[in-house]
């Protein structure tokens, strides 16, 4: 406790704020098979497969890194479905939305974060469908490959369920983003659905999107 409160005096956060220290700076092992499923170019040493991370809330102060991480995504035009052409504050205004929960994956020390990866976690759908969770995960491109997206997935598996929901949903997985798919499937998710030619890939035109759903 006294630790948390530590952190949070540094970053402006009032400890009522945040939720259980269960869950906040948790430490999440990474799945060794991850490292091989994620992402061109893959470095194994970032993060390294031995290490293990925390996963705290996004804030105000890691807009910057959040912006380095959502950028390239946009703008590849590969595996999202947001505008390329976004700028800084539309990203942001967006990933840190009232409803969503922002985390962020950090492999630095206390009080200097080296953030990898980011997720969100919301409400699938308004009122009668809020039971069921949604999720949305990216990686600094310099961290493909290091097991992040799988340490995230982990946690937010978690997260949603003390948060009780009762299921977790991905409702816009690109069917081309094969990489993605495996390791959703290998923890738990499978395919429930399939929009055909949902996606304007920007290197292939237009593809698949497939929903992808596990119970919690």
């Amino acid at each position: 406790q006294g630790r948390l409160q530590e952190v949070a005096t540094k970053r402006g956060v009032t400890v009522s704020s945040l939720p259980p220290v269960s869950t906040w700076a948790e430490v999440i092992e990474l799945d060794p098979r991850d490292a091989r499923d994620l992402g061109p170019g893959c470095d194994q040493h970032v993060g390294g497969r031995d290490r293990a991370r925390r996963a705290v809330f996004a804030d105000d102060l890691d807009h910057d890194a959040l912006w380095t991480i959502i950028e390239p995504t946009a703008r590849a035009g590969e595996t999202w479905a947001i505008p390329r052409d976004w700028t800084r504050d539309d990203a942001l205004r967006y990933w840190r939305a009232p409803a969503h929960e922002a985390w962020v994956a950090d492999r630095g020390t206390l009080g200097a974060r080296d953030v990898v990866g980011t997720y969100f976690l919301r409400p699938a759908q308004l009122g009668p469908g809020s039971h069921v969770a949604n999720a949305g995960y990216m990686v600094r491109p310099d961290a493909w490959g290091g097991g992040v997206a799988g340490a995230m997935c982990d946690h937010s598996i978690v997260r949603a369920r003390e948060r009780g929901f009762s299921a977790l949903q991905f409702n816009f997985v690109v069917s081309t983003n094969a990489r993605a798919i495996a390791l959703w499937e290998r923890k738990g998710f499978r395919i429930i659905g399939r929009s055909p030619g949902a996606y304007m890939h920007a290197m292939l035109g237009a593809v698949d999107a497939v929903m992808m759903h596990r119970t919690l």
